[in-house]
């Protein structure tokens, strides 16, 4: 008999979707959504903006621990630096778009985390992420 000392290591969950990038999984998820417009532009919305926070902190959806999500959810009560993140109501495709008009309220930030929420589970369950920051809230 062979002794046991070979154990390979457990295969982890299997990636679900072909994504190769945030990017990528956060439109795969958005794919979901397609036969609800309303539903799809909101979610797009947030999901966009937390795209562009991480890539301002040089961070990854992978990346987001617990205490992401606590500045993420100060960040969206005053995002900063102003000038940068706030501005007029404008095209997504104007040059002089901003991705707020204002700060958010309360209700709208609740919103905002339920929404980004849900994307974390769908790429958990998807085998791209690893945990979901969003459900310790």
């Amino acid at each position: 008999m062979l002794p046991d000392t070979f154990h390979p290591p457990a295969p982890g969950p299997a990636q679900l979707i072909q994504a190769q990038s945030d990017t990528q999984a956060v439109l795969t998820w958005l794919a979901e959504h397609a036969d609800k417009p309303a539903t799809l532009a909101g979610y797009r919305k947030e999901a966009e903006r937390l795209l562009l926070w991480l890539d301002s902190r040089r961070q990854t959806l992978a990346q987001m621990k617990r205490e992401d999500v606590q500045d993420y959810r100060r960040f969206l009560a005053s995002p900063h630096p102003a000038e940068q993140w706030i501005g007029p109501a404008r095209p997504r495709s104007h040059p002089q778009w901003k991705p707020f008009t204002k700060p958010l309220s309360p209700q709208s930030i609740n919103h905002s985390l339920t929404v980004l929420g849900a994307l974390f589970s769908y790429l958990n369950d998807a085998g791209y992420l690893n945990g979901n920051p969003f459900k310790l809230l």
